[in-house]
């Protein structure tokens, strides 16, 4: 029975990849990013990265652009990529504190890279205000998200490899001890930016390049949109390889000044 048990968890979780394999595409992603924007980035500049998680672009900034770094996250070290990072082992000062209220002067940086962070804040706008705060009047920002086609690749691949997980839970919620799903959870998966609350026709909707500009031009000029690459959900079967494009992406940054 036991065997039996182990065999339908295997099927059932298939195409899902195990932490170290979606780690290694997590940091194939990240390394594509840092490639289209770390150019924008002087040598020995002093650069914070707010909302930096375990600090891989801080590491990578130190290692080969010799910046000065520092980092603002709620949950150090929590998110972001982790373990295959021992390239850049360098130790990171990373500070307690949310993009709403950054607990650092004013003027403070060469440059303010943001990475995969307004997608979470609750307060967008307050946030590029204190991202502007911290940053001198020669800096450099460099702000990034997913954006819609990203929003439309999980959703794609979602319902290709988890719709029998969301059935099985759904239809199995008296049986089986699993997280109650309402029934449009069964075609549309938790939204990124708000799990709890809305799924993912909001990012397809909001994670527009064009919503972003709305949010950034009013507190920034910008001076280059950056796609780095088209790419797949980190964490399945990969669907395709990931590639650079000219104007499509899986993400896009914004290269800003004041």
């Amino acid at each position: 029975m036991n065997s039996i048990k182990r065999i339908l968890l295997s099927i059932y979780t298939l195409p899902r990849l195990n932490k170290e394999k979606a780690n290694y595409y997590q940091k194939k992603v990240r390394d594509s990013e840092w490639d289209a924007f770390s150019k924008y980035i002087h040598e020995n500049s002093k650069l914070i990265d707010v909302g930096c998680g375990s600090g891989y672009f801080l590491k990578k900034a130190k290692a080969l652009k010799h910046s000065e770094i520092t980092g603002v996250d709620p949950e150090p070290g929590n998110y972001g990529v982790h373990k295959i990072d021992s390239e850049y082992s360098h130790n990171v000062n990373i500070i307690k504190g949310f993009a709403e209220k950054i607990p650092l002067p004013d003027n403070s940086f060469d440059t303010v890279l943001s990475s995969h962070v307004l997608e979470h804040v609750n307060d967008i706008d307050l946030s590029l205000k204190e991202m502007k705060r911290i940053g001198n009047s020669e800096c450099t920002f460099i702000i990034g998200m997913p954006n819609s086609t990203m929003a439309l690749i999980t959703l794609f691949t979602q319902l290709l490899f988890e719709s029998h997980i969301r059935f099985v839970n759904f239809f199995g919620q008296p049986f089986i001890n699993v997280s109650k799903l309402n029934f449009k959870q069964l075609f549309f998966s938790y939204s990124h930016s708000f799990p709890e609350s809305k799924t993912i026709i909001y990012d397809i909707l909001n994670y527009r390049t064009k919503k972003w500009k709305e949010h950034i031009e009013p507190n920034f000029k910008i001076i280059k949109v950056i796609y780095p690459s088209l790419y797949p959900h980190p964490s399945y079967w990969q669907l395709f390889k990931q590639k650079k494009y000219k104007k499509i992406g899986s993400s896009v940054y914004f290269i800003c000044k004041k």
